[in-house]
Formats: C-alpha cells, sequence, structure tokens
C-alpha cells in the first residue's frame, strides 16, 4: 500500500485519477447501503501468507466459540443465553434453529499490524447480515480506470468476491437438496435503506441458477406446511434482518418456523447465530473453568489473538477504575459502535461514574484490553490537490461454512477516535492480495 500512496502522492494524473474513481463509485452507486458509505481510494494491500495466517486463525477461533456455547448450554441450558442478556422470547425463538449451523456465515474483524505480521480480533459477527460483502464491487470498478489497472497489473495481485463465495456456499450445500427457489427477507423497517445491496445479492445467486425473491418478514405466509413470498413457494430463505429488527413481531415469522419444523425449508444462519456473536463468548474464553475443556492449543491461541476480555462486574470494579487507560468497555450485543466507552478517553471521576452506572443499571457489558492500531496513510483530493492523511483501520475476515471467503477495509481518520465506524465516519474499500513469491 505504502508503494502505491508513494509513486501517487504529488501527481497530477493521480489526481485525476481519483477524481475519475469517486465519479465512477457515485454514477454506479457503488455501495449505497443505508445512505451510502464513503469509499477510501487507497485499497487495503495485504500479502497472502499474513491473509491466509488470519483466515486460518479466524477459522479455529470460530470453532473455539462453537465449542464454547455449545458445551456450556448443553450444562448451564438456557441460563446461558440469559447471562448474555437474552429474554425468554428471544430464546425460545433462537432454539427454534440452535444446532443447525449449516450455511454459517460470519465475518472477523482485526486490527492488524502489517509490518510486526501482528494483529488482534476485535469481535465475531457471526449473522447472515455480516455485512460489506458487496465490496468486490469497488474492486472490479478500481480495475476498469488506468491509476488502479496499471499498478495492480504490473504486480501480482488478486482478490476474493465474498458475494461470489456466499452464492457458491449456497449451490454447494443445497444443489441435491430440491432448492430451486430462495427469499432475501429484511426487515419492512431497513429493507428501503439496502435497495442496492439486496439487489447485488439477488444478482449473484440468480448467476448459480436459482429463483429469487426479496421480500419482507410481513411477506412470509404459511401454505400447506410449506413457506410463500410474494406467491412464490420458497425452498431457501437468507435472512437479512436481525433480532433486534424483528423482536417485537416475532410473530411475523411463525410462517417460515413453521416450514423450517416441518422439513419444508433451509433457513441460512438462523437468529441463534447471534449468540455465538455475544461479546460475553470473548470473556468466557477466558475463563479458566471455561478453559479447562479446550485444548492447551486452544488456549495459547486466544490469548495470542484476543485482547484480554472480562464481564463488567461489581467485583472487579477497582481493576477497571485502575486500568482506565488500558480498557475499554463495550455492550455484549448490538451493532454500529454504540454504547462503547474508551478508558483514555476520560478523567478518573468520569470514567468511575461510567462503570458505577453501567453495575448500578445491571447493562451487559464486557472489558477489554486496549488494543494500539497501527497508522496508515490514505489519499485525498482537497481543493484541487492530493492530501495525505493518517488513518486507523480495522481488517474484515469472511468466514463462510469454515472457509475463509474474502476481506474488506475500513479505515478512518485518526481525529475521528479509535472506534473505527461509520458512525464516526469510516469509510471503506476494497482488498488485494500479493501473491506469495514462488
Amino acid at each position: 500500500m505504502n508503494d502505491f500512496i508513494n509513486e501517487n502522492k504529488y501527481n497530477v494524473l493521480s489526481m485525476n485519477g481519483f477524481s475519475e474513481f469517486q465519479k465512477d463509485m457515485n454514477d454506479h452507486n457503488i455501495l449505497d447501503i443505508n445512505g451510502g458509505v464513503p469509499i477510501l481510494n487507497i485499497p487495503g494491500i495485504i500479502h497472502q501468507d499474513f491473509y491466509e495466517e488470519i483466515g486460518n486463525v479466524s477459522v479455529r477461533i470460530l470453532g473455539i466459540i462453537y465449542k464454547v456455547v455449545n458445551e456450556t448450554f448443553s450444562v448451564e441450558g438456557k441460563s446461558l443465553f440469559k447471562k448474555m442478556g437474552f429474554n425468554e422470547d428471544e430464546i425460545d425463538v433462537f432454539l427454534k434453529t440452535f444446532g443447525d449451523n449449516t450455511n454459517l456465515m460470519s465475518r472477523c474483524d482485526v486490527m492488524l499490524d502489517q509490518e510486526k505480521k501482528d494483529f488482534k480480533i476485535l469481535e465475531f459477527n457471526v449473522d447472515s447480515s455480516v455485512g460489506g460483502m458487496e465490496i468486490a464491487q469497488v474492486n472490479e470498478h478500481m480495475l476498469r480506470l488506468s491509476l488502479y489497472k496499471d499498478y495492480f497489473n504490473s504486480n501480482d495481485f488478486y482478490f476474493v468476491d465474498p458475494l461470489e463465495e456466499f452464492a457458491k456456499m449456497l449451490y454447494k450445500n443445497s444443489k441435491n437438496m430440491g432448492v430451486k427457489t430462495i427469499a432475501i427477507v429484511d426487515s419492512e423497517e431497513y429493507i428501503d435503506g439496502y435497495v442496492w445491496s439486496l439487489g447485488i445479492m439477488k444478482s449473484y445467486l440468480e448467476k448459480k441458477g436459482f429463483s429469487v425473491v426479496i421480500g419482507t418478514q410481513k411477506d412470509l405466509e404459511l401454505r400447506d406446511d410449506f413457506l410463500f413470498v410474494n406467491n412464490k413457494k420458497i425452498d431457501l430463505v437468507y435472512r437479512v434482518f436481525l433480532n433486534e429488527d424483528v423482536k417485537s413481531n416475532y410473530s411475523s415469522l411463525l410462517p417460515m418456523y413453521e416450514a423450517y419444523k416441518n422439513d419444508n425449508l433451509i433457513i441460512v444462519s438462523g437468529l441463534h447465530t447471534e449468540i455465538y456473536s455475544n461479546k460475553i463468548v470473548f470473556a468466557m474464553m477466558y475463563d479458566k473453568n471455561v478453559q479447562s475443556i479446550l485444548s492447551s492449543d486452544d488456549v495459547k491461541l486466544i490469548e495470542k489473538c484476543i485482547p484480554y476480555t472480562g464481564l463488567v462486574e461489581i467485583g472487579i470494579k477497582n481493576y477497571l477504575i485502575k486500568n482506565r487507560d488500558k480498557l475499554v468497555l463495550k455492550p455484549v450485543s448490538g451493532y454500529g459502535g454504540h454504547g462503547i466507552y474508551l478508558g483514555w478517553e476520560y478523567d478518573e471521576d468520569a470514567w468511575e461514574e461510567v462503570i458505577s452506572q453501567i453495575i448500578e443499571d445491571r447493562t451487559k457489558y464486557i472489558f477489554q484490553e486496549r488494543v494500539y492500531p497501527a497508522e496508515e496513510f490514505q489519499l485525498k483530493v482537497v481543493e484541487n490537490r492530493c492530501v495525505s492523511e493518517k488513518y486507523i483501520s480495522t481488517w474484515g475476515f469472511y468466514i463462510f461454512d469454515n472457509k475463509l471467503c474474502g476481506s474488506m477495509y475500513r479505515g478512518q481518520n485518526v481525529s475521528s477516535g479509535e472506534v473505527v465506524n461509520a458512525a464516526q465516519g469510516a469509510g471503506m474499500t476494497s482488498v488485494f492480495i500479493e501473491k506469495e513469491d514462488l
């Protein structure tokens, strides 16, 4: 990445190329998701061996997550999910598909330092709506423009399209099961903001020979134990909605679950997968009792790749107060970087007040050891000149059906703080992988 930046930092042709790139993104509505996502000019570039190493570790950690949750559930039952902050209604819905991990989808979010070949896994999003899968649209458009095409053609780079891998996974796992028609189902409240994204997914699945219907949970209808959406009989549901989107009206999902119960429907990543995303699982992996069911190699991997994590509770209040500069507090569930507290951004009194309020309200929170992000550079066109700005980033690595299936890059200006998220102004861009030297 630095080579690309150095070559283009003060180049008039580069400035024109970046302007052309942004115009192309706007003209084609690329990443027009929920109001639009800023697209960064400089792609993420990662060496193949490092990319594959992170992928292999992510697959292993995901396996540990399954084991920790499933074996703890076999002992504790529903009380485990209550500890995670889920209520009885949510738990009952999760149990309808719990244990069915076919076509499981996830994104491992990582902060990495390429110079040191070091990385830390910040969280695992295990869900059908893992976000950013459309990123290869940016790759493809980059390679149509001479600025990027010339650079990448002169080097040995390739990219992996997560949506293509997603479509291949569904085809492979359902081709012998008579699946002909797929319903992509989002929540009625949010579907309008994701029309572009859902349309892209639809086109990928249609290329694999599926008939595809897009609808909301209000369009689900049960006929003779089969699911219908917009008058079409459905064989497989790819749900885009989250538990939070529908938990006030679970009854709208009954047609889907009835068809599933009668073995007339496949559900990709049932709502139970949000259990695996719950950040309490990271705290569980540092619990000595839980570690007793893991191999010594698994424990070493956790300690190497996952920041030290624990539950926020009254018994460790003094520890949390004293280690303010080293700790992050995160809600155990939810997305979008909301409700996160960075200790080093608070004075002692304000930090103690935050901790006391969380404990008093009995809000489910974890603490996590601070990860220091590596700084990188992005180029922007400002007032007809190229400007270099310091950025920090997170990388998302897609794991579908226990296979590494591509990556995306999210970055934001260092002045926006250390929670890299769209709410803080973070942009996204594509990832190119540099092949190993033979």
